[in-house]
C-alpha cells in the first residue's frame, strides 16, 4: 500500500472490470501473453488503485506489424466502471510497450503466458546491467553539478531569481532519479518518486526531512537559493559518498569526463575531437 495516501482504495472493484476484458483478450490467438502494471498488479510495490489512477496493461502480439488485428485498442482508450456507491467513473487504460521497464522490473503481475515467454522476456528488458548503472549515475551527477552547483550561482549574477529556482527544482529531479539509480533499480514516473523511496535498500538518515528543506522555499530571493543550493548539495554528498565507497568510478576518473566519453546520444558529430588530441 502507498504510505499515507488519503484517496479511497477502488482495486478490487476495478480488478473485477478489468479481468472481465482479459478474459476476452485470452480468447485471441495473436495474444502472448497479459501483464498487469502499476497499482492493478498484485505486488507490494503499488498495490493501490483511486479515482485519479490511469489503468496499466501490457498486452504482448505475436504477429506481424504489418498485420495488427483490428480489435486492438489504439494506445490509450477508457472504459465505464462502477463504484460501490452506484456512481460510473470513466478510467483510462494505457497499453504500455515493454520500454517502461520501471513499471515491467518492479510493479507488473504476469496474468496470462501462452508459451511460458514472457516472464523470460520482462526479466531480459528489465535487466540493470553494470555499465548502463555506470553510465546514468555519471550523466545524472553530471546534471546535478550544472543544476545546482553551477548554474543557479550564474542566474543570480544575471538577476534571473525565478530561474535559479527551477534550476534546483531540476536538480532535485536529478538527486531522486540519483538514489533510484544507486540501488539498481529505474526511476519511477515523477508522481511516485518519494512515495517509493520507502522500498530502496539505501537512502540517506532522514530523507524525508532533508528532502522537505531542499524542496521548500521561503521566498523568491537570492538568499532562498543559496540556502536550498546548500541543501541539496548535503544530500547530493551524502550519496556521492557511497559511490565513491562502492568504488563505481576508478580513483582517477572523473564522473563527468566518463560521462562525456560515455553517455548517449553523443555531443559530437567527430568521434575524436580537438579535445580528445589535447
Amino acid at each position: 500500500m502507498i504510505p499515507e495516501i488519503k484517496t479511497k482504495n477502488i482495486k478490487p472493484i476495478i480488478r473485477k472490470r478489468i479481468e472481465e476484458i482479459t478474459e476476452k483478450l485470452k480468447s485471441k490467438p495473436e495474444v502472448e501473453g497479459i501483464v498487469y502494471l502499476g497499482g492493478l498488479a498484485n505486488t507490494e510495490y503499488k498495490d493501490f488503485i483511486d479515482e485519479f489512477s490511469d489503468i496499466d496493461i501490457g498486452i504482448f502480439l505475436n504477429v506481424n506489424r504489418k498485420n495488427i488485428p483490428n480489435w486492438l485498442q489504439p494506445f490509450s482508450f477508457y472504459i465505464p466502471v462502477e463504484k460501490q456507491n452506484g456512481e460510473e467513473i470513466i478510467m483510462e487504460i494505457n497499453d504500455w510497450p515493454d520500454t517502461k521497464k520501471e513499471a515491467y522490473g518492479y510493479a507488473s503481475e504476469i496474468v496470462f503466458d501462452r508459451n511460458g515467454k514472457i516472464k523470460e522476456l520482462i526479466d531480459r528488458k528489465t535487466t540493470f546491467p553494470k555499465e548502463y548503472r555506470k553510465n546514468l549515475l555519471s550523466h545524472l551527477l553530471s546534471r546535478i553539478n550544472w543544476s545546482v552547483k553551477i548554474n543557479p550561482l550564474k542566474v543570480i549574477e544575471r538577476g534571473y531569481i525565478y530561474n535559479g529556482e527551477e534550476l534546483l527544482n531540476q536538480g532535485l529531479e536529478n538527486l531522486l532519479d540519483l538514489l533510484f539509480v544507486y540501488n539498481n533499480k529505474y526511476p519511477p514516473h515523477a508522481k511516485w518518486k518519494i512515495a517509493m523511496l520507502k522500498y530502496l535498500n539505501y537512502c540517506p538518515c532522514n530523507i524525508e526531512e532533508k528532502l522537505k528543506e531542499c524542496f521548500r522555499i521561503e521566498e523568491i530571493s537570492t538568499q532562498d537559493i543559496i540556502r536550498r543550493r546548500k541543501n541539496i548539495l548535503l544530500l547530493t554528498e551524502e550519496v556521492e559518498n557511497k559511490i565513491k565507497e562502492e568504488k563505481v568510478f576508478k580513483l582517477d576518473e572523473d564522473y563527468s569526463e566518463y560521462e562525456y566519453r560515455n553517455w548517449t546520444p553523443k555531443k559530437q558529430l567527430n568521434s575524436i575531437t580537438l579535445y580528445d588530441r589535447i
